[in-house]
């Protein structure tokens, strides 16, 4: 781009920062837009600055109209700038991997889901619990078929440490396909892949009985033919009140009910409350 064209473009990506009145933003966004590609080389420089933005604080995506104002310009781009998002997955910080992923799930990029699978494993609670919306968003296609079939077949792998990133990415998915051959690996003769194996089940089923192959197998026997909801309705009942926060907290992310309860409590009374109330929303649902 000419120097003239250089300089509007670095002045009106600076405003971009630090804009606030909505109907400003839009009228750089769109003086922006009429720039075209030229704008392009100079995103790197200002996809997000760790200065304006924030991780959440909890596991929530940030709405559109909340975003980092040069997102709201590259979400109208949409698809022209899909090549310039990519490398930031696996930005060193934190906070640039969580909004490459916020803008392939905004624009719903169906491509990007083989390379946001690897952020199932990342250090930041926030940036896994984001991965897995993103891919969870495409559950009945074919392509979340592939990627979780792909994963199950890791399971067999005698190799440790690959077994090891598809259970944890099985148990962040709550693959309810991948229960039978995670039970079968309580007996694995790769004892550093225990503790994966139990918080797998445990994410996935609502239920805990450590490493008791077992207990796990008569509890499969008897429940495989039900949902993952039913499973996770039984397990409030468990005696484990992390198991029980577990569920509780599983419930209300498929349901998407805001129910004004603490899956948290250790008071008897409260849980009951807590039971009484999804199952009556379960067989509410079921009928």
């Amino acid at each position: 781009a000419p120097d003239s064209n250089s300089d509007a473009i670095i002045d009106l990506l600076k405003q971009l920062t630090a804009e606030s009145n909505n109907s400003e933003l839009q009228t750089t966004i769109d003086k922006l837009l009429s720039y075209d590609f030229a704008v392009d080389e100079y995103i790197s420089d200002y996809f997000v600055s760790s200065d304006y933005c924030e991780l959440p604080q909890d596991n929530t995506i940030p709405a559109k109209d909340e975003c980092y104002p040069v997102l709201a310009y590259l979400l109208e781009r949409g698809e022209d700038v899909v090549h310039l998002i990519l490398p930031f997955l696996d930005d060193a910080v934190a906070v640039k991997r969580y909004y490459a992923i916020w803008f392939f799930y905004q624009i719903q990029y169906l491509p990007a889901i083989e390379l946001i699978a690897h952020k199932l494993y990342d250090e930041i609670s926030q940036i896994r619990y984001l991965a897995v919306e993103m891919i969870n968003a495409y559950r009945n296609s074919s392509v979340y078929r592939e990627l979780s079939s792909g994963f199950l077949r890791q399971l067999k792998l005698p190799m440790p440490q690959v077994q090891k990133t598809a259970i944890i990415a099985l148990g962040q998915l709550r693959e309810p396909r991948a229960v039978h051959d995670l039970i079968t690996m309580l007996s694995s003769p790769y004892k550093e892949l225990l503790s994966d194996v139990i918080s797998a089940l445990a994410i996935i089923c609502g239920h805990e009985f450590n490493h008791n192959i077992q207990k796990w197998s008569i509890w499969w026997k008897n429940n495989h033919h039900l949902s993952r909801t039913h499973w996770l309705i039984d397990g409030l009942n468990q005696e484990n009140y992390l198991i029980k926060q577990i569920a509780c907290k599983e419930l209300i992310r498929i349901s998407g009910v805001e129910e004004d309860f603490d899956c948290t409590t250790e008071d008897s009374e409260e849980w009951s409350k807590i039971i009484d109330f999804w199952q009556s929303w379960y067989d509410a649902e079921e009928h």
